[in-house]
């Protein structure tokens, strides 16, 4: 359950690989979250990305939660603004989330990355992303082990959202900031400072999960908000190596 491949793939990799091969995306869709009979099939969702450009909006699938077309999305409270959002109203909506930050579904969070991107506020985009990322790595860190690992259960359910979420939305964010290194650092110092003050109700927002004593998401949140300064501080190191690569991969400016 704990061991979520995508929720814990370096960030530094997908900054320098981008959204090379839509067969390399597609597949998630096979997760119980991101696949229904009524939405394309593999082949056709492959389709869609080889046709993504610049510009237009991602063509992410992930149900019950969001659907590019529309697009339609389904995260609480904040659903229909975000999916009306414009370029002149995304900002209030953004606002009005963050008086709820410690409420906030991790999948609206995801989504709130989405309609910012978008809408060519790609810091922005990038800002939400990378919180999400933290409050999905620390709900699967704080689960308990009586939650049920079958195809149907809520822990499990949620968990395969947020993977496909990040493999599938993380492409592009990453795409993009790994391209301007200086607001790459700033965006991950800013998500690990508001991270370490503010730890998420997460057993109010999901209230058909189990999770581990409350008393312990503090150093769990700790150990994330650590991993965070690690991948900074790799990023300085690299930050030569991730301009080459980028530059060698065809990524510059296709975010």
């Amino acid at each position: 359950m704990k061991n979520v491949s995508v929720l814990a793939m370096p960030l530094l990799f997908l900054a320098l690989v981008g959204c090379k091969r839509a067969s390399e995306v597609a597949p998630q869709a096979s997760t119980p979250q991101a696949k229904t009979a009524s939405q394309p099939s593999v082949e056709n969702a492959t389709d869609i990305f080889i046709e993504w450009k610049s510009g237009m909006p991602m063509p992410i699938y992930i149900t019950p939660y969001y659907n590019s077309s529309g697009p339609q999305v389904n995260v609480g409270s904040f659903s229909k603004r975000l999916a009306e959002a414009k370029v002149d109203t995304i900002k209030d909506v953004a606002s009005d989330m963050k008086k709820q930050w410690d409420s906030l579904p991790i999948e609206a969070m995801y989504v709130a990355a989405i309609r910012h991107y978008d809408l060519g506020q790609k810091d922005e985009a990038a800002y939400w992303f990378y919180s999400a990322q933290f409050r999905a790595r620390l709900f699967v860190a704080v689960l308990s082990d009586q939650n049920g690992k079958s195809i149907g259960g809520s822990a499990f359910e949620a968990t395969a959202a947020y993977t496909a979420f990040q493999q599938l939305v993380g492409e592009y964010i990453n795409g993009y900031i790994g391209g301007n290194i200086d607001q790459w650092i700033v965006t991950l110092e800013t998500v690990r400072t508001e991270a370490e003050k503010t730890i998420p109700r997460l057993a109010a927002i999901y209230p058909k999960v189990s999770f581990i004593p409350e008393n312990s998401w503090p150093e769990k949140n700790k150990e994330i908000a650590a991993g965070i300064s690690r991948l900074k501080d790799q990023i300085v190191k690299s930050a030569d190596e991730i301009k080459a690569t980028r530059k060698q991969n065809g990524i510059e400016g296709k975010y």
